[in-house]
Formats: structure tokens, C-alpha cells, sequence
């Protein structure tokens, strides 16, 4: 049971974490004298391509459950911003992860559903992410404006992806469905409003290859 107890207690936690703020952004606090287009970056301000690329890599902290995390300090000045989540619960299938009676008519308290879990989270609230109505990460492509989204969020679980892949159909949420190199939207608010992106392919895992933010 103690295994069961530990996978149930994984499976909250994505259901139940810090609160997530939302807030919109009002027209009359747009800043109109500079646009930032997803992808295309201005030498003046902060600009890095990583290399290599940041993968985030799951290690088991279960009975069939792993998770990942990386930090990422976007201005390389030692304070992360954001935290990358990636987390799976494989199905227990065969039931290897069950602690089962013997009495057949006892049911057994296994998991048996599939999960896989990418999500961001931010530290500091003056850091806050591009989403959409349903408060998931937006994947942006080339050339779309960061600025224009009124949806932006700061808190613990922002999802990128949340797949539950059994029993099938595979059902999914979440605007990051194998997508290569699509933008991830990121402002900071301080005096001005500081808007940039994040490079990011998540074909297989959460790999990080560009930053661009406004200084």
C-alpha cells in the first residue's frame, strides 16, 4: 500500500498546487512604442542561444512515476525565473504496482491510467506567462506578436501539455502537442512592462533552445 499511497500522492499533485493568478492586461496599459515578435530579437536587448540545449530528464521517484525539473535563469544573474516540470505516470497494466488481496472480490487499489505532464512554473510573481482562456501556455509561432495576448498567468502548474495516453483514446490538453520550435511567451513587469520568449521543442521532451528578452 505504502507504493499506492506514494503514486496517488504524485497524481494530486497535479491537481492541487500553489494558486495560479490570472491577469489581464487592460488596453490602456499596452506599451505602444515597440513591438516583440516571437523569434526575432533585437541585438540591443538580452539574447542567448543555448548550446547545447537544455533537456529536462525524468528519473523515477516511484513505482512507475518519474519526473524532471530544470530551472532557468533567463538573465544569467544567478535568480531562476522559471522552473520546467515534466512528469509521467506510466500504467500499471500488469499490476506491479498494486499491494493486492488475496480475496479476489477486495478490489484493488491500483493505478490504471497513463499520464504524461509538462508544465511550467514561475518564482517570482513579477514573472508571469502568455496563456490561453483555459490558462494553458500559448505556443506561439514565428512573427506573432508576444504583446498582443490578454491572458497572462503566474503560479505553480501553467501546463504546456497534459496527456492521459490509457486506457485509449488518448486524451489531450494543452497547446504544445509535438511541436518544434514554437515561442513561449514571458513579460515582467516592473517600471515598464518587459515582454520576451523562449524557444522551446517539445517533439520528445522539454528542450529549451533560445532566449530573448527585453532589457
Amino acid at each position: 500500500m505504502k507504493l499506492v499511497s506514494r503514486i496517488l500522492m504524485f497524481s494530486c499533485g497535479f491537481y492541487f498546487a500553489c494558486e495560479k493568478t490570472s491577469i489581464n492586461l487592460a488596453d490602456n496599459d499596452k506599451q505602444e512604442s515597440r513591438v516583440v515578435l516571437a523569434g526575432i530579437y533585437d541585438s540591443a536587448n538580452f539574447h542567448i542561444k543555448l548550446n547545447p540545449s537544455i533537456k529536462i530528464n525524468e528519473y523515477e521517484i516511484g513505482c512507475l512515476s518519474y519526473s524532471g525539473t530544470e530551472s532557468l535563469d533567463i538573465y544569467e544573474d544567478g535568480y531562476p525565473e522559471l522552473i520546467f516540470h515534466s512528469r509521467s505516470m506510466l500504467p500499471d497494466i500488469t499490476g506491479e504496482c498494486c499491494d493486492c488481496p488475496d480475496d479476489p472480490e477486495i478490489s484493488c487499489d491500483c493505478w490504471p491510467s497513463g499520464r504524461i505532464y509538462k508544465y511550467i512554473e514561475t518564482i517570482d510573481t513579477m514573472y508571469q506567462i502568455a496563456c490561453d482562456l483555459d490558462n494553458r501556455a500559448i505556443s506561439f509561432e514565428i512573427n506573432d506578436t508576444i504583446g498582443n495576448c490578454t491572458q497572462w498567468i503566474t503560479g505553480s502548474w501553467i501546463t504546456l501539455i497534459d496527456i492521459y495516453n490509457f486506457p485509449p483514446p488518448e486524451t489531450i490538453y494543452g497547446n504544445w502537442v509535438s511541436v518544434d520550435d514554437r515561442y513561449l511567451g514571458v513579460r515582467k513587469i516592473e517600471a515598464d512592462t518587459l515582454y520576451g520568449w523562449i524557444r522551446i521543442n517539445l517533439s520528445e521532451t522539454i528542450e529549451i533552445k533560445e532566449m530573448y528578452f527585453e532589457k
